[in-house]
């Protein structure tokens, strides 16, 4: 009985010091990157993603209503394709985002408060719980976030980015933190439609 009690008090402590995947700093990264991840072109087309010739509007607005899913995805959902991408060699630190990604650990997915991102610039956040796009008259586009996975150093997650319709991409994200700044240093396309 003192063995298996020993043992149980053991595992805990074990599994207390595995990496735990929080999103503690994901509105950080979020708000350092917003608009270089969505990308501002939204601003001369009004859509996420315009479709190819899509002509300059006039149209100039004050806020351009984008929808957030809202919880983080879980970022296993692209398990292999992650893997694939950060097996090759030209990408710098390819390595330590390979181990980052897989020494990756879960509790819960959180929801995700879209008051705390707040540097957006003309986009105006609304939180959508329909994973299915939609069209919503008036909004831009429809955008998702994984979980965030990160350690101080090095971090990766994936955003969806979607027009009001049809066209979208998923991206993977591979940032690094210097002078308490996250910076994007690489976005791999992971999937077009």
């Amino acid at each position: 009985m003192k063995f298996k009690m020993s043992f149980a008090i053991l595992l805990f402590f074990y599994c207390s010091c595995l990496k735990h995947t929080s999103n503690k700093n994901a509105y950080s990264i979020l708000n350092q990157n917003f608009t270089q991840l969505v990308d501002t072109i939204s601003y001369k087309y009004n859509s996420l993603r315009p479709a190819p010739n899509q002509e300059v509007l006039d149209e100039k607005r004050t806020a351009y209503p984008v929808t957030i899913f809202y919880k983080f995805i879980d970022i296993n959902k692209w398990d292999d394709l992650i893997i694939q991408a950060l097996k090759n060699d030209s990408i710098r630190n390819w390595q330590s985002f390979l181990d980052l990604y897989y020494s990756n650990k879960h509790d819960e997915l959180d929801e995700i408060d879209i008051k705390k991102i707040n540097k957006t610039g003309l986009y105006k956040l609304h939180k959508n719980k329909n994973i299915a796009i939609q069209k919503i008259d008036g909004f831009v586009g429809h955008v998702k976030f994984s979980t965030i996975i990160e350690d101080g150093r090095f971090g990766l997650f994936v955003i969806t980015i979607q027009d009001n319709l049809k066209s979208g991409v998923e991206k993977l994200i591979l940032l690094e933190q210097t002078n308490n700044s996250w910076k994007i240093i690489q976005e791999i396309e992971l999937t077009i439609w």
